[in-house]
């Protein structure tokens, strides 16, 4: 939940969340995925964030279903930063701007964020003044 961007405008807050299911986890050596509410929760928050499902979406742990929602994020930021406007081909969910090498440096690909480049959007973020801080906290 963001809600520097659904207009109250006066804080910047995020949520993340862990589930696990005890009941639904898999004898070793299976295959499957278990399909339990977590798994059903996962599932609607990328088909709502992708705008569809795919059946690969089942296998989130194979690197064939981290390349398709990467492939589809980064067709997403793609079409945002794209000088014309245009409709996002899947849903909503971007790609951030930047890459991390991996020995965990992150360098952004563009400096500020296309749609707010006047107001100094810095990808990346940026410090502001103690005084700054009082006025926003």
């Amino acid at each position: 939940i963001n809600a520097e961007y659904m207009g109250a405008g006066n804080r910047d807050s995020e949520i993340a969340i862990g589930s696990v299911q005890n009941t639904r986890t898999n004898p070793k050596g299976e295959q499957e995925m278990p399909r339990g509410k977590v798994s059903g929760f996962r599932l609607s928050l990328w088909a709502e964030h992708l705008g569809t499902y795919k059946p690969v979406f089942l296998y989130p742990h194979t690197l064939e279903c981290v390349h398709e929602v990467n492939r589809m994020a980064l067709a997403n930021w793609d079409a945002y930063a794209s000088s014309e406007v245009q409709t996002l081909p899947h849903g909503h969910l971007c790609k951030y701007p930047y890459t991390i090498a991996a020995n965990g440096t992150i360098t952004p690909t563009v400096e500020f964020f296309p749609d707010a480049e006047l107001l100094k959007a810095f990808v990346t973020g940026k410090q502001v003044s103690p005084a700054m801080q009082l006025l926003t906290t």
